[in-house]
């Protein structure tokens, strides 16, 4: 499988070409024999001119529309679920929660049951600059993943030791070469199989 990730125009081929040179620089490492994490292969970047309807659908969904073009790239399909989809749908099975029904629920769906049962904070938009309410949401956010972790942790739950050390292996690799992982989080960690 191949997925396109989409990008404001003119920002695509630079992705492309940091995504290129993590990909290379851990099969590098994988070559060498070191455990470290599968990262997509990225084929090529293009930029691409939308319809007005489609260049509509983009904007209303986050996408930085310029005019009517986009920036994409054809990359492997990364298998799994994210590790953060994980962890929320573990403290909702620990609620009770059955795996079809969480199978059959969107991602916002559970992020919402788990903030309300969990008593998640939300950002009350008192900063006065824009700086200072993204330091607030992202103060926030913290607090909110410790909420989940500690409750998780009170419930047994254990994320297996292969997963912190692979994901540390390879970024070791990568800082090797000289990159840094900019968006490390847990929505960029799939989880394959159990």
């Amino acid at each position: 499988f191949k997925v396109l990730k989409v990008y404001a125009s003119g920002v695509a081929q630079r992705e492309f070409l940091m995504q290129q040179r993590a990909y290379l620089a851990v099969e590098q490492a994988r070559a060498r024999g070191e455990q470290v994490a599968r990262i997509p292969k990225p084929f090529f970047a293009r930029d691409i001119h939308l319809g007005k309807t489609t260049a509509e659908k983009f904007k209303r969904s986050g996408v930085k529309v310029e005019g009517d073009k986009v920036g994409v790239i054809m990359m492997d399909f990364a298998d799994g679920e994210d590790l953060a989809t994980l962890l929320y749908k573990e403290a909702l099975r620990h609620r009770g929660y059955a795996n079809a029904l969480l199978t059959e629920m969107s991602l916002e769906e559970i992020m919402e049951q788990v903030a309300s049962q969990l008593r998640f904070n939300r950002p009350g938009g008192k900063g006065r600059t824009e700086a200072e309410r993204e330091f607030e949401k992202r103060k926030i956010e913290m607090e909110n993943a410790d909420k989940l972790f500690k409750f998780l942790v009170n419930k047994g739950f254990k994320i297996d030791a292969a997963i912190p050390d692979t994901v540390e292996r390879t970024v070791r690799a990568l800082h090797a070469s000289g990159l840094v992982w900019r968006d490390g989080h847990e929505r960029n960690i799939m989880i394959h199989g159990s």
